[in-house]
């Protein structure tokens, strides 16, 4: 698997997860609402990427998440489009993008945004997707970018309607990392 190098600032952690963020040091990092406000499809995508740069074993940590919720078929093929499209971020961003520490409550602007590039390019409004993602990604890497972001939502939609036999669920002791 090839990784690529995307550099994010994290986010301080609150000093309690029910504490709410004030941060606006950082262009990005201003929290806009809370987790729980998105759709818990989009909520674990958000918990993927919080947990992108956290340390070595985020792969294991987020799939295992991802297959507690969709079963292990599906969360392996929703990593892998959520792989792809931050690959894509990680050739296209203009500047560095924000984000809130994993067990943070809060959901930081530039992850809106990205969950909102997200959602419009899955529903096939390209042009919305776009003047979104504009704030961020160079013009000319708008397409891969959006065309990543399509496949990912897509994939998004199909594992949030889908249901996995109870088999393809692991048991939550497979967790190697508390995610709030």
């Amino acid at each position: 698997m090839k990784r690529f190098r995307m550099t994010f600032r994290h986010k301080v952690e609150p000093q309690a997860p029910e504490a709410t963020c004030d941060d606006t040091a950082h262009d990005g990092s201003e929290p806009v609402g809370l987790l729980e406000s998105l759709a818990p499809v989009e909520r674990h995508v958000v918990a993927c990427l919080r947990l992108w740069f956290d340390g070595p074993d985020y792969h294991e940590t987020t799939t295992g998440m991802l297959a507690m919720h969709y079963g292990t078929t599906p969360a392996n093929r929703l990593m892998a489009v959520f792989e792809s499209f931050i690959a894509a971020m990680a050739l296209s961003v203009d500047r560095q993008i924000c984000r809130h520490a994993p067990c943070c409550p809060c959901l930081g602007r530039d992850e809106a945004v990205l969950m909102t590039i997200v959602r419009h390019a899955a529903l096939g409004d390209r042009f919305s997707a776009s003047v979104h993602a504009s704030a961020m990604i160079k013009n000319h890497r708008l397409p891969a970018v959006i065309e990543a972001a399509s496949q990912l939502g897509a994939e998004m939609i199909s594992v949030s309607q889908g249901h996995a036999p109870q088999q393809d669920h692991p048991e939550p002791t497979h967790f190697t990392r508390a995610v709030h």
